[in-house]
C-alpha cells in the first residue's frame, strides 16, 4: 500500500463580505500542512495571531484580512464587514417563519381530510412556529 504525504500550501477560508451584528464573532482558519500560522489584521494592525483558528469579536467596520502561512505558502483573504441592526434580522426570521408556515398550511395530509367549511387544524410544526414567532 502506497501512502502519499502531500505537503499543501494553507488555503484560507473566509467570506468576501459579511453583513454582522456588533459584538458578533469573526473567525478566520485554514487548511494544508500544519503548522499553519493564521493571523487576522484590520487597517494594518495584528488583532489575532495563531496556529489554530483566529477568532474575534466585531466592534468596527471595514476591511479585515486574513492571512495563513505554513512552509509550503503564504494565502490572504479579505473581508469587507459591514454592520446592520438586530431588528434587521428579526425581519428576516419573522419572514423566514411566515414563508414556511404558509408552506405548513397546505400538505397532503390536511388536504385529504373532508373538513366543515371554515375550520382549520394547524400541524403540530405549525403550532411551535406560531409560538416561536409570539416569544420575540
Amino acid at each position: 500500500m502506497f501512502i502519499s504525504n502531500q505537503l499543501v500550501p494553507p488555503r484560507v477560508t473566509f467570506p468576501a463580505a459579511l453583513l454582522a451584528i456588533q459584538g458578533g464573532m469573526l473567525s478566520c482558519s485554514a487548511r494544508g500542512t500544519p503548522p499553519i500560522y493564521t493571523v487576522l489584521i484590520r487597517i494594518s494592525t495584528v488583532l489575532v495571531n495563531t496556529t489554530n483558528t483566529a477568532t474575534i469579536r466585531l466592534y468596527k467596520d471595514g476591511k479585515y484580512t486574513c492571512q495563513a502561512t505554513n512552509q509550503y505558502g503564504v494565502d490572504v483573504k479579505e473581508l469587507q464587514v459591514s454592520f446592520t441592526s438586530k431588528r434587521f434580522f428579526s425581519g428576516l426570521i419573522s419572514l423566514f417563519l411566515s414563508s414556511f408556515k404558509q408552506c405548513l398550511r397546505f400538505s397532503p395530509k390536511e388536504t385529504s381530510r373532508k373538513r366543515p367549511l371554515g375550520a382549520k387544524r394547524q400541524a403540530p410544526l405549525l403550532q411551535k412556529m406560531n409560538r416561536l414567532q409570539t416569544v420575540k
